[in-house]
């Protein structure tokens, strides 16, 4: 190795996504008062990580469960129970060491209810385990004397640490009426968008809150909220800093206020917001080189890692009818839909545009023909296709998160219900970057044969470049010499360069 080259290492940070796992969480429904329960007219699990251990070989990821459950108990009357459960998983992996920089998210995958006697709630969780990783390769990026080089621009890109906080939020709305109990109380939240200017990152995004509740004529009442949100992070200062965000509602309430036929239902929350910062930086490599003296051996790697490309948000309202199984009470009255959820299944590129698949879940309680409370899950699926040609390329990988807003459910018959739902994703897209380095150079013999005049047969297309290394001349030289030389090459011709010989 020569002592006229200069080498450093290039590296980047990337998101590696390192293995998923299900758990399942069991508990069995204990009412307050020791009545049974007759019917669970829903349940609405919020899973969350509370915390991810790193440790050598594994990842130790504790989360906790928020149930919300609606029933209706040996008395006939409809009760809700709000209840949590805590559970632990571990995921192993060789790359995994105490200093990994993890990060986990989690879904409901299944809900099921079974028991004698007691009723018993089975979950099934999915726990997907991701990791900060970075790739490093030495690379040539000098030389110096006896080496011409030919330098180029490559982009690296750093994942800083992640940047979190809360902001509290309310709402309230009368009722026109007295609330003699809120049965159930449920929120989420959508990140519109993440703008980064001048070291400051403004998140723009809306809070979606449903409460259901009776009022004093013992009828049931739906009331829909949706709160915007806007919060400033400071980060790093720079031209190419990017950045998207995930929020979550950490703790919620209802509070009842108001004068006597007019109850104020007044919602409070707390969102907070996790927001993953990428800064790219532009480094110098020496890409190809020659000597004008040694004939030289070149070692080239591949230096290749997941890129972050760009985010993006966007909201559109799908709708759909559904037809109750005829061993289902027909429907006289709807009560309220609860427990909206918005699954991805599926995010891909498609020409010019990103297709986006899913499943649009609620519980929608309603009132058969004879006055009895019933409940029924149904399901939405759909396909939305969204202009994105930037991050509509087949080679991206794409990774998405969806959100349910605004859901409105009408009786069209005895059995089918139309349903509209205001949805919002949040999509990631990835790409690899690849890229050849100099990662080794071998000097084996002194050039022979240098002759004082050398005639080179240049090919269309050929660069400055191109001549310079055939000919083991500096560039300068070349078009010195060769005046009327027009590069790129248009047409075949002829360089000549005259050495002056020792």
């Amino acid at each position: 190795m020569s002592d006229e080259l200069s080498y450093g290492e290039i590296g980047t940070h990337y998101k590696k996504f390192i293995a998923s796992s299900q758990v399942m969480v069991d508990f069995a429904i204990e009412t307050k008062d020791g009545k049974k329960i007759k019917k669970v007219l829903s349940i609405i699990a919020d899973p969350k990580i509370t915390a991810v251990d790193a440790q050598n070989g594994e990842a130790v990821l504790n989360g906790r469960v928020n149930y919300k459950v609606l029933f209706v108990n040996e008395d006939e009357e409809v009760v809700s129970l709000d209840y949590f459960a805590d559970y632990k998983d571990k995921i192993a992996a060789p790359e995994i060491t105490p200093t990994s920089r993890l990060a986990a998210k989690t879904d409901v995958i299944d809900v099921e209810i079974g028991g004698d006697g007691n009723v018993v709630v089975s979950l099934v969780i999915e726990n997907s385990l991701y990791m900060i990783a970075q790739e490093a390769i030495p690379a040539l990026k000098d030389v110096a004397d006896n080496y011409l080089g030919e330098r180029r621009k490559i982009f690296t890109q750093s994942y800083l640490d992640a940047l979190i906080s809360s902001t509290e939020i309310s709402d309230e709305v009368a009722t026109g009426t007295n609330v003699s109990q809120v049965l159930m109380f449920d929120a989420a939240v959508a990140v519109d968008e993440s703008v980064v200017g001048n070291g400051i990152i403004t998140i723009n995004a809306t809070v979606f809150a449903n409460v259901l509740y009776v009022n004093a004529d013992g009828a049931f009442e739906n009331k829909q909220f949706a709160i915007p949100v806007t919060e400033e992070q400071q980060t790093v200062q720079g031209t190419d800093v990017r950045a998207f965000t995930d929020a979550v509602i950490k703790n919620t309430k209802v509070v009842l206020s108001g004068s006597e036929g007019n109850n104020i239902i007044r919602i409070e929350a707390i969102v907070q917001f996790d927001t993953t910062i990428i800064v790219t930086v532009e480094e110098e490599i020496v890409s190809d080189l020659f000597s004008v003296s040694n004939e030289i051996t070149v070692k080239t790697e591949k230096f290749s890692a997941s890129k972050f490309l760009e985010s993006a948000a966007f909201r559109d309202t799908v709708n759909g009818s559904v037809n109750l199984d005829e061993s289902r009470p027909a429907v006289g009255e709807i009560l309220a839909c609860v427990g909206v959820v918005n699954k991805l299944a599926a995010v891909k590129p498609s020409g010019e545009k990103v297709i986006v698949e899913g499943v649009v879940g609620l519980t929608v309680i309603y009132k058969d023909i004879d006055e009895v409370i019933d409940s029924v899950d149904i399901e939405i699926p759909y396909s939305i296709a969204t202009k994105r040609p930037t991050m509509a390329d087949e080679s991206y990988r794409l990774e998405g998160k969806g959100a349910a807003g605004t859901v409105t459910v009408k009786r069209r018959r005895d059995r089918e219900l139309d349903v509209s739902a205001e949805l919002f994703f949040s999509i990631q897209a990835y790409g690899e970057d690849g890229v050849y380095v100099i990662s080794d150079v071998v000097e084996t013999e002194t050039k022979k044969d240098v002759s004082a005049i050398s005639v080179y047969n240049t090919a269309p297309g050929e660069t400055l470049w191109d001549i310079a290394k055939a000919l083991s001349a500096p560039p300068e030289e070349i078009l010195k010499q060769n005046g009327e030389l027009v590069i790129p090459v248009k047409s075949p011709g002829r360089v000549l360069l005259y050495r002056c010989l020792e």
